[in-house]
């Protein structure tokens, strides 16, 4: 039997699985405490969540959405509409869009040649690797990750070449690794990223809390910053490359780009962007308050994308094409898989049983325990499977979780979802982790799968630790 022939029947396979779990669970006697209703949910949310992982991002969801139609959560309209048409979906999409507006002006790459061409780098290889870790997480959070990783990939192969290094040295594969690392953290900085969005939505539509974006970002700060300063370490003290060509070398990365008036005036409406998002949180109640809740955030980047659409620079052009920027900052893939799995949030918080399920199964593993256990037993299950699955699919099952047993527990669940944020994006020692995972093990001229593993392992472990103790102290003093 041929390959294609043996994955075409995998294929196939792994379909059926995904349609007998979506309309031939809720066939099956009710599981208690599941309700009849509670029964379609979940064997919807089986479904999706096999299908994503097996087969594919889109079609699942699209086949997940129409199964919610015929479940008595919603008339069809309303599911799709649901969906497509909630406000949390709107501010993801406008926001990757306005987000394009940085690359497209070359923003990105201006910031990171900045970062690295400071002269306190001169003779100093953590220096160097700190720098270069630092741009890649400001470009991470104010951007992407593809974009970050390109740019700051590209930074350390020319580094790396002017002090000597070729791709057979351990200094130059450490960069590697710890560039994806920052750059994933860095992502994950701000409450407005794709994943972000999907797991603060599920504490909002289970237990109605709202995640305060300065305390969101202050604590994804810490412990994504601080993840830089663990790889650091753990290079320098732990697997020690040979450095000594940057110490006895004088060369320091030379920036000759300026910013041109087009790049400041994008930078400029990024900062002003930021700044009203996070406005209403230091405000006391008053009119401009009031206001700004009112626009909301999803208005705030509406606005943001009309001043780009409305300007007309001097050569009689839009000060940017809005139609183009939603042409290349939209990843349609994502935005399909997050309709779904919004919408599937909200549908498992309804009267299914599911909370009281996961209350049944994990109490008596828990009793006796309190928070500590349950923080560890989260922290560490999260980050393993989200390195195996995917991280959404991961998220999709932990959060809820969290949700069930912050009140029995006494405990914020705030703390845990927006640890969740960072936690599932540390996917980079097996390649099935994420995109992002197979594009780094795809690097294989620079560091080997089997050398990122190596490598990133100790540093996992390391990471789980300092999650660990972050969410025990600094969370519980911000929340």
């Amino acid at each position: 039997m041929s390959s294609t022939t043996s994955s075409n029947i995998k294929y196939w396979i792994h379909t059926i699985i995904v349609i007998v779990l979506m309309f031939g669970f809720p066939m099956l006697p009710t599981i208690s405490p599941l309700t009849d209703y509670g029964m379609h949910i979940a064997g919807i949310f089986l479904g999706c969540l096999y299908g994503w992982t097996m087969v594919s991002v889109i079609w699942p969801s699209f086949l997940g959405l129409l199964a919610l139609g015929f479940s008595g959560f919603n008339n069809m309209t309303g599911t799709f509409a649901a969906a497509y048409g909630g406000d949390t979906y709107l501010f993801v999409f406008f926001m990757l869009s306005f987000a394009a507006l940085i690359t497209k002006a070359g923003v990105t790459d201006y910031i990171a040649k900045w970062v690295i061409s400071r002269k306190i780098a001169k003779g100093k290889p953590w220096m160097v690797a700190f720098l270069i870790y630092t741009a890649a997480f400001v470009v991470g959070a104010l951007v992407s990750v593809m974009p970050s990783i390109v740019i700051c990939w590209t930074l350390s192969y020319q580094l790396c070449a002017a002090f000597g290094y070729t791709n057979k040295d351990l200094y130059p594969k450490l960069m590697i690794i710890g560039v994806v690392n920052a750059a994933l953290m860095g992502h994950s900085v701000f409450p407005f990223k794709a994943l972000a969005v999907m797991m603060t939505n599920v504490l909002t539509t289970q237990l109605g809390v709202t995640v305060n974006f300065a305390l969101f970002t202050l604590f994804a700060f810490i412990l994504g910053f601080g993840s830089i300063f663990i790889w650091l370490a753990l290079c320098k003290y732990v697997y020690k490359p040979d450095v000594s060509q940057i110490k006895n070398s004088t060369f320091v990365y030379e920036n000759t780009e300026k910013l041109n008036a087009y790049q400041k005036q994008v930078l400029l409406l990024l900062a002003a962007l930021v700044f009203f998002m996070f406005l209403p949180g230091f405000l006391p109640e008053c009119g401009l308050k009031t206001f700004l809740n009112t626009l909301g955030n999803t208005g705030m980047v509406v606005v943001a994308l009309m001043i780009c659409s409305l300007i007309v620079k001097k050569d009689g052009k839009s000060f940017a094409e809005v139609a183009d920027l939603i042409k290349s900052g939209v990843p349609w893939p994502t935005m399909i898989l997050l309709a779904t799995a919004m919408t599937l949030a909200s549908a498992i918080g309804g009267e299914t049983g599911i909370k009281e399920l996961f209350t049944q199964i994990l109490s008596p593993i828990l009793a006796g325990h309190g928070t500590v256990l349950f923080f560890v037993i989260i922290i560490i299950f999260s980050i393993v499977a989200t390195n195996i699955i995917n991280n959404v699919v991961v998220g999709l099952i932990v959060v809820p979780i969290v949700c069930t047993f912050a009140g029995s527990m006494n405990f914020p669940p705030e703390i845990l979802t927006v640890a969740l944020c960072l936690m599932l994006n540390v996917t980079f020692l097996l390649p099935s982790g994420s995109p992002i995972a197979a594009f780094l093990h795809g690097n294989s001229e620079w560091v080997s799968s089997i050398e990122i593993q190596k490598y990133s392992a100790l540093f996992i472990v390391l990471y789980i630790i300092w999650a660990i103790i972050v969410c025990l102290t600094i969370g519980n003093i911000l929340w």
